[in-house]
Parts: C-alpha cells; sequence; structure tokens
C-alpha cells in the first residue's frame, strides 16, 4: 500500500492548494474526505458537496461516496483502496467536482 500512500499524499498536498476544497481531517490511512464549497452567490455550503456527488453520479463521471459531519456539514469520502488508484485520477474526480455549478 505504499503507493496508494503516495497517492493520498500527493492528493492532500493538492486539496490544500485549492480554496473551494477543504479537508474534514488529515486522514488516519485511505479515506480522504473533503468537503467541496459552492461557487459563489450558490446554496450555502453545507450540503453543496452532496449536490456534487449526485451530480457526479447522474452525469456518470464518477461513483462517490459521501458523509456527514455531526454539524449537518456533507462531504466527499474518496476511498483510495484499488490499487490501480493514481494521483490524476483522484485530480480528475475532485476537478469535476469543482466545475458543478
Amino acid at each position: 500500500h505504499a503507493g496508494l500512500l503516495g497517492v493520498r499524499d500527493e492528493t492532500l498536498a493538492w486539496v490544500k492548494t485549492q480554496p473551494r476544497l477543504k479537508l474534514i481531517a488529515e486522514p488516519e490511512y485511505l479515506n480522504v474526505c473533503v468537503q467541496v464549497l459552492p461557487p459563489e452567490g450558490r446554496i450555502p455550503a453545507a450540503g453543496w458537496s452532496l449536490r456534487v456527488r449526485d451530480r457526479l453520479k447522474e452525469d456518470n463521471l464518477s461513483m462517490v461516496n459521501y458523509s456527514t459531519t455531526a454539524e449537518g456539514i456533507t462531504f466527499l469520502r474518496l476511498i483510495l483502496a484499488h490499487p490501480q488508484t493514481n494521483f490524476g485520477t483522484v485530480q480528475q474526480i475532485l476537478q469535476w467536482a469543482l466545475e458543478v455549478r
């Protein structure tokens, strides 16, 4: 799993450079939890990640899991467990997430 840890670390570094992506918590292993913040003027941030998740699924771009914090904030749960997962794939999914309007 050393390769997947590298993918996780690259993903974390990239997420931290994106103003509309917010890391929910530092991952303990291969589960990266990211809130997607809405573009300016859109619906409240708390539910935006669920809208993004649904749109990615509807558009047949990606099937991403999600969850909700105790405070009601939805976020994407990226589980980086497949051995062929690479940073480019994860970055593409998050880029599509940022394009949802």
